[in-house]
């Protein structure tokens, strides 16, 4: 008999993540898009954004630990 293998997206690990997609932070901390934006924007939370040298578009990750601290803070939007 065969056995089932996890689907390729499940990451497993054991170290907190440091660095984390809109996605993930949105659903991992259940803050809308907008929001994360919005913080980001008002430098509320560390944020950078990975691109190869020309593109316009990259992929933008946020500091798991900057959005922690400022959940944990009490801090308002």
């Amino acid at each position: 008999m065969r056995q089932a293998t996890p689907p390729k997206s499940t990451i497993v690990t054991t170290t907190p993540l440091e660095w984390i997609t809109i996605k993930e932070a949105s659903r991992l901390f259940s803050i809308g898009r907008s929001s994360l934006y919005s913080l980001m924007g008002e430098r509320k939370i560390k944020s950078t954004c990975l691109r190869i040298r020309g593109n316009q578009r990259g992929k933008r990750l946020i500091s798991a630990e900057s959005l922690r601290l400022f959940l944990e803070s009490g801090s308002e939007g």
